[in-house]
């Protein structure tokens, strides 16, 4: 996974840098974006992967370190 072009793409939709709350809206397009991007990873994984980071996530993160969390556990 690229995490620099699903950076970019969230940005264009996303102005913020920091997430503050992820809303079902920005999880399913933070799962949509992986999907293109990664066609091999199943969609109900992804989808597993970033609702146990959106758990674990209690504090605003930057989106770039909240998706290169997601990448690690990708792999």
């Amino acid at each position: 996974m690229r995490v620099d072009v699903i950076n970019e793409r969230c940005s264009l939709m996303y102005v913020n840098e920091v997430i503050f709350e992820i809303t079902p809206k920005i999880r399913k397009t933070i799962i949509q974006v992986i999907s293109e991007e990664c066609p091999e990873i199943p969609r109900i994984r992804i989808a597993s992967i970033l609702d146990r980071e959106i758990k674990r996530t209690t504090t605003p993160v930057v989106r770039r370190n909240f998706l290169a969390t997601i990448n690690y556990s990708l792999r």
